[in-house]
């Protein structure tokens, strides 16, 4: 999924993995929110693999913010 300049949000029963991509450019303001690797207001690149391979926090409903910019969102099923 493609997330642009907004907010995603998954559900506390929300379990496994979920990988962030910079998709065209530069992703900034980015906030990871009840994930196992927060971020708070980050800038994510496309050539560097710090949104690879996040996990999510049981009973917590986690958040995926962008200010500027697009991530692909990949969460296997």
């Amino acid at each position: 999924t493609a997330l642009k300049n907004g907010t995603m949000e998954f559900p506390e029963t929300a379990d496994g993995y979920l990988s962030l991509i910079a998709w065209g450019g530069d992703a900034r303001g980015v906030t990871l929110e009840h994930l196992k690797y927060p971020l708070d207001d980050s800038v994510l690149q496309p050539h560097i693999a710090l949104g690879i391979s996040n996990e999510f926090v049981s009973g917590e409903c986690a958040r995926v913010t962008v200010q500027d910019g697009c991530l692909l969102v990949v969460k296997p099923r």
